[in-house]
């Protein structure tokens, strides 16, 4: 059973509001403000729940209504956070996780010292547009959905309090996928990869045999409702693997799939796309 929404937003700006961000290994980071502290939080559409490290969540009251759920997820302690500001939004949670060695984590994969995780439960409640590759975030005003540029834009489904994709493989088989903009890896389980016929191991070839953690497999993926107009992503090394993170998707899809390109969401709406492919500029010949 998912968690209630837990979020209580200010109205929009009226326009499209730029964060201040930093980017490392495919994950991007904005600059978001807890009462008097400013720090870097993660941009995590694949967690359900906001979090805090403990350091940010020191001086903040405790949560007395932990919700009963999310012990699912290993999210036992809760704390009560000030206002926080997000660009031009101001955003009041009833509460946020906290999540022990938070900080240490991302200290030592990215070099960046977080302060917490931007989980589905907020981000959901928003419209916006990541451009990993650029190390941009915008959060978009309420009106002109679906913007211009979109080299599509497909159904959105949430999902235990997740954002979850219908894509399908090439060979015909539809695979649900989670929406994670905290990975880069794109994975598959053992279940849905048996579906799908795979049965060699060599990358590039008609399959993956599924043994072990280490199966790989080169592949394109179609949004269900696009087929006819192209992959919504060039081909792409998926990793097989037996430990799939929900059982109630196939796997995971990170931000490797935008090859370039940004990523648009309006968690309202139901809506999700990706941005058309950048024009080589006119006049000048490759480098």
């Amino acid at each position: 059973m998912a968690l209630a929404t837990l979020i209580a937003l200010s109205a929009l700006s009226p326009a499209p509001d730029d964060l201040a961000c930093r980017a490392a290994n495919g994950r991007v980071y904005v600059r978001v403000r807890a009462g008097d502290a400013t720090g870097w939080w993660l941009v995590d559409t694949g967690a359900t729940h906001t979090v805090a490290s403990p350091r940010t969540a020191h001086s903040w009251p405790h949560a007395a209504d932990t919700p009963r759920e999310a012990e699912n997820y290993g999210l036992t302690a809760w704390a009560v956070p000030p206002p926080m500001t997000l660009g031009h939004n101001r955003i009041r949670l009833s509460r946020v996780a906290i999540l022990p060695r938070l900080a240490e984590r991302f200290l030592a994969e990215d070099d960046i010292f977080v302060a917490g995780i931007l989980g589905w439960d907020l981000l959901g409640q928003q419209r916006w547009r990541l451009d990993p590759a650029r190390g941009h975030a915008r959060v978009m005003a309420s009106a002109g959905w679906p913007p211009p540029r979109l080299a599509g834009h497909w159904p959105l489904e949430e999902r235990h309090g997740s954002p979850v994709l219908n894509l399908r493989h090439a060979g015909g088989q539809t695979w649900s996928m989670l929406l994670d903009t905290g990975t880069g890896a794109l994975l598959l389980s053992v279940p849905a990869a048996r579906r799908s016929g795979w049965q060699s191991s060599h990358p590039g070839e008609a399959g993956a045999r599924i043994e072990g953690l280490a199966s790989t497999q080169a592949s394109w993926l179609w949004p269900t409702r696009l087929a006819s107009r192209g992959p919504l992503a060039p081909a792409q090394t998926i990793l097989v693997t037996d430990r799939a993170p929900m059982a109630w998707v196939d796997g995971v899809l990170g931000t490797d799939f935008l090859a370039g390109r940004a990523l648009w969401w309006d968690g309202p709406g139901g809506w999700w796309g990706v941005s058309a492919p950048p024009r080589p500029a006119r006049g000048r010949s490759p480098a």
